[in-house]
């Protein structure tokens, strides 16, 4: 029974932050026009499938690291670089799927006709910024405030 509690009350908070963002976005409104959704949108779709393709390939090379190392023997220097390099792809793969779940929210969003629009203030993410990162959720002004209070 408190586990159900503590979930209403966990939906009933986030629900009341989604309402807030929508709120904030509702104020400023969009300016963009179908046709700059339909930009993102390939973009994102083909940043999307570049990704897909590049963790197929590390995990292809991971695999190949693998079967390398079963079928040889290693000195300690071997063993030592085909450590790094596996953690180097594991550290790949972890940003490529990490880029892959904002991909898709920012899709989402376009579907939601409020894509664009920087989730902190409410206000219009720069285009050239999108175009650099098409999957952002602030403007340059909020993701500097959030990058200082991070540091």
């Amino acid at each position: 029974m408190l586990s159900i509690l503590i979930k209403i009350l966990y939906f009933w908070t986030n629900l009341k932050k989604y309402d807030i963002y929508h709120a904030k976005l509702m104020k400023y409104g969009g300016t963009m026009k179908v046709e700059e959704f339909t930009f993102y949108k390939d973009l994102l779709i083909t940043e999307k499938n570049e990704i897909i393709k590049e963790i197929m390939e590390v995990d292809e090379s991971a695999r190949n690291i693998i079967e390398n190392e079963m079928n040889s023997v290693n000195d300690s220097a071997d063993e030592a670089a085909n450590n790094i390099t596996q953690n180097i792809l594991n550290i790949v793969n972890n940003t490529s799927k990490k880029n892959l779940v904002a991909i898709d929210a920012a899709l989402k969003r376009i579907e939601e006709k409020i894509y664009g629009q920087c989730i902190s203030c409410g206000k219009e993410i720069e285009k050239e910024r999108l175009k650099a990162i098409p999957w952002a959720t602030m403007c340059i002004a909020c993701k500097s405030k959030n990058e200082k209070k991070r540091s």
